[in-house]
């Protein structure tokens, strides 16, 4: 996660169904929370979770849509299919 936490988080199913549903996504105020996140990145979220899915980024242009977003603008998608690019984050699995 970018932020840390979930955008409609609840611990009743129910309520949890009707935020995604119908609650607008709320980000957690930057400067009381010393959270670094760019206009791009709230931009994404928002087109992501539209409620309509006719109007959600990637609805008319499949995934070339999401990829052209500003968001991914430094990504080399090329490198990326060619798994040429090394992850964030590389867990240590023990497998024992």
């Amino acid at each position: 996660m970018r932020i840390g936490v979930t955008p409609f988080f609840n611990k009743n199913k129910n309520l949890l169904l009707t935020k995604i549903q119908r609650a607008k996504v709320i980000f957690p105020d930057k400067e009381k929370y010393n959270l670094d996140y760019s206009d791009e990145f709230v931009d994404i979220i928002e087109k992501l979770l539209c409620k309509n899915p006719s109007n959600r980024l990637g609805a008319k242009n499949d995934v070339h849509e999401v990829l052209g977003h500003p968001w991914f603008a430094d990504l080399n998608i090329a490198d990326l299919e060619a798994q040429k690019i090394a992850p964030p984050l590389k867990p240590d699995v023990k497998q024992g």
